[in-house]
Formats: structure tokens, C-alpha cells, sequence
């Protein structure tokens, strides 16, 4: 399974590259059932689970469902590698490209 690319902003529309809509979802779901081989749970990834979940929910429940769901997958994955104030910047980062960047209407995250 190839899971989505890293972001890029050059003043253009943001997409994902080289994703669609499938597998962006294939992503969260892998993600969410602690399926995502843990060589794929890249930075990368986390940056597109965090792009998506603010772009689909509220700022606070988006921040508690990374938050939550990082823990989880890291429970699942026997790895004690979460830094909560590494995890707060890093949402608040990416809520900033959100709003500043204008996304595609028909960009994959926004179904």
C-alpha cells in the first residue's frame, strides 16, 4: 500500500501529492486501528492525520483526537515516543498552513 507524500506549499493550491481520496482514507484508517506498519507512521504521516482532522473537525476535538490517537497508536505499537509539547506546536504549525493556505475544493481532505 503506498501512503500519501509530504505536504508542499509554493503559494499554490494545497494538495497531497500523489494521493487520493482512498488513500488519504486508507491512511487514517490504517492509522486509526493501529494497522499502519510502524515504518509508515512517518513524520510525513503524521502531518497528513493532522492536516485532515483539523480540516474535518472543530480546532479542540481535532486536537484531542491527533493527540489521542497518536498515544494509542503508540500504545499499540509498544513505543513510548510521544512529546506532548512536540505534538501541540506541531498542530498549532499545521492549523496556521491550514488557514493560510487556500485548499483546493477539490483537494482529497475535504470530503
Amino acid at each position: 500500500m503506498r501512503y500519501p507524500l509530504p505536504l508542499r506549499f509554493e503559494n499554490q493550491p494545497v494538495l497531497i501529492p500523489d494521493s487520493s481520496n482512498s488513500e488519504i482514507e486508507a491512511l487514517l484508517t490504517a492509522f486509526e486501528t493501529c494497522t499502519l506498519p510502524r515504518d509508515c507512521w512517518t513524520h510525513s504521516a503524521h502531518l497528513v492525520v493532522a492536516l485532515v482532522y483539523l480540516h474535518r473537525h472543530p480546532y479542540s476535538e481535532a486536537m484531542e483526537l491527533i493527540r489521542n490517537g497518536i498515544q494509542h497508536y503508540n500504545r499499540c505499537q509498544g513505543s513510548q515516543g510521544y512529546h506532548e509539547t512536540m505534538t501541540r506546536f506541531w498542530i498549532i504549525l499545521v492549523q496556521d498552513f491550514r488557514l493560510r493556505a487556500k485548499l483546493c475544493i477539490n483537494s482529497p481532505i475535504t470530503s
